[in-house]
């Protein structure tokens, strides 16, 4: 009943967005963390949110399809009979959330990682590697390749090579040597020629369209004039022969539904996030759910990006940005802007459709 209740808020109304304020926001945390967490991981997590200073439990989840949408990072940590935890809000006693006490990362396969984690080392020896405190440049960013995005086409700092749509491209004129179409040939080429770069930085911000349960390898990313790079071309990348589309080492994927813990067939977890793992990333930032196009996503997208080029442990970084958006969230008393059929406010606070999407895939690293 719990996944049931938040599937039913998770994709309520057209725009998929958590129909609820955080009366009911904190109902459903409850019930999942009652739901999912056994007593004794239970327990871990609270003894160090009790013990400031503790360090977060690095915690990886391999998740079934039908948990494909659950908010981790929200799930309430609560023990029964053991002293009340939490923050006093305006609205109630909110509890200890996972992210407060963990660094969370969804997993695949076993059988994938091993294969990741063997091929990682590999990747690495035609390079120098980067130093802990050395930043990642963003060597590429595809961004709103379909020209129908409002919100997508802001250039992350540093980015050192562009592939967009027609528009982008007139609008981006006067870098035409660092810019070029979106288009699948553009960007196998673009990622072949930095192969040497193996530890920096992918960006693709615009659509995505998910698998199905019977074919999770058709989930594609959508690129200019139609084009696609699916989940299938992705895992025809072996770890010997790079094959077209040899990711980078580190890969933020803002699209909807683009971590592809949904798109399972066979017991495995094949969709575009595993896929691009299969293909050469070591880690991913991608979505569970869909995400919109808002100035909110856009601020996301740069602030996830500086994280995964500055920072030595991605995992770490989501979960600052996270926190900082939840104390924002705790900080409110009204339903959310989405639950009232409201446009969203670009300078409103965040409900946690909005943020709480992210989630690190890959390799632990830092």
């Amino acid at each position: 009943r719990a996944l049931e209740s938040l599937q039913a808020a998770l994709v309520a109304r057209s725009c998929g967005a958590l129909a609820c304020g955080p009366v009911e926001e904190r109902a459903l945390a409850r019930q999942l963390g009652d739901t999912l967490l056994p007593e004794p991981l239970r327990k871990e997590l609270a003894d160090r949110i009790a013990r400031p200073g503790s360090p977060p439990l690095r915690l990886v989840i391999a998740p079934a399809p039908i948990l494909a949408q659950v908010p981790f990072s929200l799930v309430a940590v609560e023990r029964t009979g053991a002293r009340q935890l939490g923050v006093e809000t305006r609205t109630g006693w909110d509890p200890p959330r996972l992210v407060e006490a963990a660094e969370v990362r969804l997993s695949p396969s076993a059988g994938l990682m091993s294969v990741v984690a063997r091929r990682s080392s590999r990747l690495v020896t035609s390079a120098a590697p980067v130093g802990q405190d050395e930043p990642r440049p963003i060597a590429l960013a595809v961004l709103n390749p379909t020209d129908d995005l409002r919100f997508a086409g802001e250039v992350p700092p540093g980015s050192l090579r562009l592939l967009v749509g027609p528009d982008g491209l007139r609008r981006h004129a006067a870098g035409a040597d660092a810019i070029a179409l979106a288009t699948r040939g553009e960007l196998s080429r673009s990622l072949r020629e930095l192969r040497s770069r193996p530890s920096s930085l992918l960006v693709f911000c615009g659509h995505a369209r998910p698998g199905t349960a019977g074919a999770p390898a058709d989930a594609a990313l959508i690129l200019a004039g139609g084009e696609e790079v699916s989940a299938r071309d992705l895992l025809a990348t072996s770890p010997d022969d790079p094959g077209a589309f040899p990711l980078l080492g580190r890969v933020l994927l803002s699209a909807c539904d683009s971590a592809g813990a949904a798109d399972a067939a066979g017991g495995e977890w094949l969709g575009l996030g595993p896929a691009a793992l299969w293909a050469g990333a070591n880690v991913i930032v991608a979505t569970a759910w869909p995400i919109l196009d808002h100035p909110i996503t856009s601020v996301l997208d740069r602030t996830i990006a500086r994280s995964l080029v500055s920072d030595a442990n991605p995992a770490a970084g989501l979960r600052q940005v996270q926190l900082a958006y939840l104390k924002q969230w705790r900080g409110t008393s009204r339903r959310s802007a989405l639950a009232r059929g409201e446009p969203v406010p670009a300078n409103g606070y965040l409900c946690p459709y909005l943020w709480a999407p992210y989630v690190i895939l890959g390799v632990q690293t830092g």
